[in-house]
């Protein structure tokens, strides 16, 4: 493993990628920092503190009917002044919640985030959820890679490849 930097709406986050990932991810397709960063930084700095920061993140799944999840985004957003300035907070509902839990949230320090995003940007592809989508709604982050999409959906490491670059692309953080 080797570490990647790659910037996120200005906060510089460090990603463990494969080699080979990044190799099809493609660097140009990345909004990388200084290329004698990358080169320079060792993947024992990455237990360094001063590049991590906590996140408490939820993902949903597929639970909550709209009105709960409205619920519970109200609460976590009501506590999110609870907890120190340094650790983020993301919410991942399901998509028919996004629009809903986005205003909910609003005037929090509680990110949203997608479960899943489409491989492509716009098209024939039904039921598929495209990134500029999620960044219409609200979205700062996309849940990518996640092991049920690869057991249940048979998801690849190309097709993971194509929905990071758009992601990333989009300004979403992966």
């Amino acid at each position: 493993m080797f570490l990647l930097s790659a910037l996120w709406r200005g906060h510089g986050a460090f990603l463990p990628f494969s080699r080979r990932f990044c190799a099809k991810l493609g660097k140009n397709n990345v909004n990388l920092q200084a290329e004698n960063e990358i080169n320079s930084f060792k993947i024992n700095e990455y237990e360094n503190k001063k590049y991590r920061k906590p996140v408490i993140a939820g993902n949903w799944k597929m639970n909550t009917t709209l009105q709960e999840g409205v619920e519970l985004a109200k609460a976590v957003a009501a506590k999110s002044a609870e907890t120190p300035e340094n650790v983020g907070l993301i919410v991942a509902p399901p998509f028919t919640h996004l629009a809903s839990v986005a205003e909910a949230l609003k005037g929090s320090k509680v990110e949203l985030s997608a479960q899943n995003c489409a491989d492509h940007e716009k098209g024939a592809y039904t039921g598929e959820v495209a990134v500029n989508m999620l960044s219409s709604v609200g979205c700062q982050w996309t849940i990518l890679g996640h092991s049920e999409r690869r057991q249940h959906y048979g998801e690849t490491d190309e097709k993971l490849v194509e929905k990071t670059k758009l992601a990333l692309a989009a300004g979403l953080g992966v």
